[in-house]
């Protein structure tokens, strides 16, 4: 058992609990129909949209589709009844697991199962909420299927198991050691058990070796902090594969993010003032949206006055901007602006990983990712969304010190529900427009025939199935001797026609059964 192995089975071990409510969703009454359900919906969505298979489409169709199988499929009544049913057992495996070991789960707080392909959430706490929003909190195993759509890049793939080979995507650096020790730390605070995976620790550096040579740069520090999202969704990954795919999933993922911060940074960074200025006007514009409470106690914060704010201004400039940028500074910017400015500058140039744990910042790509218009607005947005969980603690702000004090102690302790519940409050009114493409609901909706409807094609398909099998064991019993095989016959027909005689061409018979399941797939 490799090492790998050994972590699954210890984390198997761990989580038992959850394995015993998977393996009890699955005696679920009629879950084949169920997901017979999804896939034949899905198949009509594919058609009615594409005019193609799914195995024909191409990556930004393939990402189209799976997002409107998935968030439509979540609507239907009968995903509500699943959804209860889930919930049943899941409720049954928990107080299995507290009479047996006596100790308390916090109810289905922890409990992420997965089934129909993991496509439903059985978090009963917010099923309402799935009643309510197509944007769901997400089990790993989901998130993990829909990233895998989104950011999946067979090309990278293919050229990144092409130069794997070469000698330069592994050249050990004279720091290896070092990074090595830097890698293990990260995992042990963020992953626990993934900081003893030496192989992992491995493929991190690997990953970053071969992405600094790709993308022809020296990394930043975010280039490090943007791997964690990706750890935590491909988590359960062998080590092949995610050495063959997390690097695709990497460099697409960067691509998103340069796709949204590029767009925050419009302004000329030379122009340092003009750039935090228009940084922090627009998470005002969003805060005053959200919470006008909050957004004026962040005003007045800004705008306290401060004395030696030139010389404050000239120190700190100077240790994170740079001697060089200097001459472009207006240094009437204020003290508490530079301070915020850089902090949420940072926060824009990570994506939130770092400022908070690992789980919301899933949360937060997730809804960046599953929005097919990504913009720099939700950057903004979800810095206001944490400042709205931490509200009584930034109300009791003296400056802005206290204020980046309080967002790094709070925002790394916001719990991942919290942080999704703040997204849903905030989104459940909005009109998305395009954003997901869902505005022809009920149209989607139509793809997914009943379940009823489901069950007897099935039992009537098996009928004729049975049907078909007993009429051609009938027939075969009362086939006449082939001639071919006639050991009498004389030996130019031996197994054959004679050479006189053309060879026959014969048209293939389709069944009824195949034909109508012809009709099904088309």
């Amino acid at each position: 058992m490799d090492k790998l192995d050994q972590l699954d089975d210890a984390l198997r071990k761990k989580n038992y609990h959850v394995i015993e409510a998977e393996d009890r969703c699955d005696t679920i009454p009629d879950l084949e129909y169920y997901q017979k359900q999804f896939m034949l919906g899905a198949k009509n969505i594919c058609m009615q949209y594409f005019n193609k298979r799914p195995y024909q489409l191409n990556k930004e169709e393939y990402k189209k589709w799976l997002v409107k199988c998935f968030s439509t499929y979540d609507t239907i009544d009968t995903t509500f009844k699943l959804k209860e049913m889930v919930n049943i057992k899941t409720k049954v495996a928990i107080d299995t697991h507290r009479r047996y070991t006596g100790n308390d789960l916090d109810d289905l707080k922890d409990m992420n199962m997965s089934i129909l392909e993991n496509l439903i959430d059985r978090r009963s706490s917010i099923n309402k909420v799935y009643k309510l929003f197509f944007l769901r909190y997400l089990s790993p195993r989901m998130r993990e299927t829909i990233w895998k759509g989104i950011l999946l890049d067979q090309a990278t793939v293919k050229e990144y198991e092409k130069n794997i080979t070469e000698d330069k995507s592994y050249t050990v650096s004279k720091d290896e050691i070092y990074i090595l020790k830097v890698i293990q730390s990260i995992l042990k605070d963020d992953f626990h058990n993934f900081g003893n995976d030496y192989d992992l620790i491995l493929l991190v550096k690997a990953m970053m070796i071969y992405a600094a040579e790709y993308l022809n740069t020296y990394l930043q520090d975010f280039h490090y902090y943007m791997l964690f999202p990706l750890l935590q969704t491909f988590k359960s990954y062998r080590t092949y594969t995610r050495g063959k795919l997390l690097m695709s999933f990497y460099l697409s993922f960067l691509k998103v993010r340069m796709q949204i911060v590029d767009e925050v940074n419009e302004k000329d960074e030379t122009v340092y003032e003009a750039y935090i200025n228009h940084i922090i006007e627009n998470l005002q514009k969003y805060l005053e949206e959200i919470d006008p409470e909050l957004n004026k106690q962040f005003t007045d914060l800004l705008s306290i006055d401060d004395e030696a704010i030139k010389t404050y201004h000239m120190d700190l400039l100077v240790s994170t901007r740079g001697e060089n940028n200097l001459a472009n500074l207006d240094l009437r910017m204020t003290k508490q602006k530079v301070i915020f400015g850089e902090l949420l500058r940072g926060y824009i140039e990570r994506c939130s990983v770092g400022f908070v744990n690992v789980k919301v910042s899933c949360v937060i790509w997730d809804f960046i990712l599953l929005k097919e218009n990504k913009s720099k607005e939700d950057l903004f947005i979800t810095f206001a969304l944490i400042l709205k969980i931490i509200k009584q603690d930034v109300l009791d702000c003296n400056n802005i010190i206290d204020l980046e004090r309080v967002f790094r102690a709070k925002a790394i302790l916001i719990d991942d529900y919290d942080f999704f519940c703040n997204i849903f409050d905030y989104s459940k009114d909005k009109n998305w427009k395009d954003a997901f493409s869902l505005l022809d609901g009920e149209s989607l909706r139509a793809n997914f025939m009943s379940i009823d409807r489901v069950r007897a094609d099935h039992e009537a398909e098996k009928i004729r199935e049975y049907e078909e099998q007993k009429a051609k064991e009938a027939a075969e019993l009362n086939l006449p001797m082939n001639p071919s095989f006639n050991p009498m016959a004389p030996p130019s027909t031996q197994g054959g026609l004679p050479d006189s005689q053309p060879m026959p061409t014969h048209k293939p018979i389709l069944t009824q059964s195949a034909s109508n399941m012809n009709k099904a797939i088309g």
